[in-house]
């Protein structure tokens, strides 16, 4: 077996990504709605897509569709029949899911059936005693555990810190963890790379946050216990041999392989900090952009649709134009917030202080809300109408009756972009490349809108 590289594990993530989006594409075109009280009460049904929003989220009833929920801590009691995307302090999954999971936050809790795969980014990442993953499981943050009694249907990948597994993995598991506990069973094989054992580490500056409690630090090293079940081989990459350390032999035997230190003593950068990392960027990208691409769809679909076509009809003058509305913009902001400095003090010379806390109240004030919503166009507005974009293309091509839809054209494309943006170096340049074009295709629809207004406003009265 050779070893767990992150260009492996990505290989294997990118197919699985698509083909979950793809084939839920096949679903009915549904509306959205949005609930931003956060509650779904228990024998309340939504035959709809639907997104919750609110500090406490709870959904108690049944979603028939594709459930967004986002807050401070977000619990899921009942059943979504469709997929469910989670941004939250501390989410619970208890209920059931009969589509894919992705999740990012402080703190992952899925103690229930979920009939797709399981994408979880977090602090703490953890399999609970009811939870059943029909599919597969990746897992990414600084604590992941599976309780006794969790299943996984197919493969598990899992990269953090520490990864705890005391459930059960019907096939494969590919694993980068400085420490690595496997108490559970695993149907056929483990590829891992392992820390040297040594001392528990410190916990991260950021403990306070919520769910940090629910990690219990282990010591780095790897660690089979005796119940332990393993019915292929274990191939681990480590800087020491830790045969010691595997008190319940594979059924296909133990392969070690020792891992190259440099010069001055200290490992190359692992697969745990690389793929850790990336994976929960990615969750975290994955989620933001499917919800606030949702609330575009639902919001406002004319005019994303229209700024979708002026990026098809002219990619390359709207990268022109998003080049130098980019530029301009920050630019701007800059000379903006230097002209109300100045102003604010000129002022406060002549009336001896009187108006400068107003001009610098207002001004800065101003000034700051009209550079968030600028930012916030040029961070993920840029993003989603290149996104649909893409997605819509694609699903011409491969499932034309869902192309006009408005929410699979959304999923498909982000998806995608979020893949593409994780490879190094090439990614930042696709990065670069979808901003300035849906910049520039939003500043060809404003330019558009003016000329039109300013028409209306000259043409003659009757």
């Amino acid at each position: 077996m050779k070893p767990v590289t992150p260009t492996h594990l990505f290989r294997l993530l990118l197919p699985l990504v698509l083909l979950a989006v793809l084939f839920g594409a096949a679903a009915p075109a549904r509306a959205v709605e949005i609930d931003n009280d956060g509650t779904v009460a228990a024998g309340e049904v939504v035959d709809d897509d639907l997104i919750l929003s609110g500090e406490k989220v709870t959904m108690d009833g049944t979603v028939n569709g594709i459930l967004i929920a986002s807050g401070g801590e977000v619990t899921i009691n009942g059943t979504v029949n469709g997929d469910l995307i989670v941004n939250a302090g501390i989410a619970t999954i208890n209920g059931t899911v009969s589509g894919n999971v992705f999740a990012a936050g402080n703190q992952v809790e899925i103690n229930g059936p979920v009939e797709g795969t399981v994408f979880a980014a977090g602090y703490s990442v953890a399999l609970g005693p009811e939870a059943a993953v029909e599919r597969n499981l990746f897992a990414a943050g600084f604590g992941v555990r599976t309780e006794a009694g969790s299943t996984v249907g197919r493969d598990a990948f899992v990269a953090g810190y520490q990864a705890v597994l005391g459930g059960e993995i019907a096939r494969d598991l590919k694993a980068g963890a400085s420490a690595l506990e496997i108490d559970g069973r695993i149907g056929r094989n483990v590829a891992a790379e392992v820390g040297e054992p040594g001392p528990a580490a410190q916990a991260p500056s950021f403990t306070d946050f919520p769910g940090a409690a629910s990690v219990q630090i282990v010591a780095p090293g790897l660690r089979v216990s005796e119940g332990a079940q393993i019915g292929g081989k274990l191939h681990y990459v480590s800087p020491a041999e830790q045969a010691g350390a595997i008190r319940s032999l594979p059924e296909g035997g133990v392969e070690f392989v020792l891992k190259q230190v440099d010069k001055v003593g200290k490992p190359p950068e692992s697969i745990v900090t690389r793929l850790g990392q990336q994976g929960l960027d990615i969750m975290r990208n994955l989620v933001t952009l499917l919800a606030l691409g949702a609330l575009a769809v639902w919001l406002a679909p004319t005019l994303l649709d229209r700024l979708v076509e002026k990026a098809r009809a002219a990619p390359l003058p709207a990268a022109g134009w998003g080049f130098v509305t980019v530029v301009v913009g920050y630019i701007g902001a800059g000379f903006a917030a230097l002209t109300i400095l100045v102003a604010g003090i000129l002022l406060g010379i002549v009336t001896l202080g009187g108006l400068a806390g107003t001009v610098f109240g207002v001004g800065f004030s101003g000034l700051g809300l009209a550079f968030a919503a600028f930012a916030a166009l040029v961070s993920y507005g840029s993003k989603i109408v290149v996104s649909f974009l893409g997605g819509r293309l694609i699903l011409q091509r491969l499932a034309p009756q869902y192309a006009e839809r408005k929410f699979w054209p959304l999923a498909v494309g982000v998806v995608i972009y979020v893949i593409l943006r994780a490879i190094p170096f090439l990614g930042w340049l696709f990065g670069v490349a979808v901003t300035i074009i849906g910049v520039g295709a939003m500043w060809l629809l404003f330019r558009e809108w003016r000329a039109s207004r300013s028409q209306t406003q000259l043409a003659p009265t009757a």
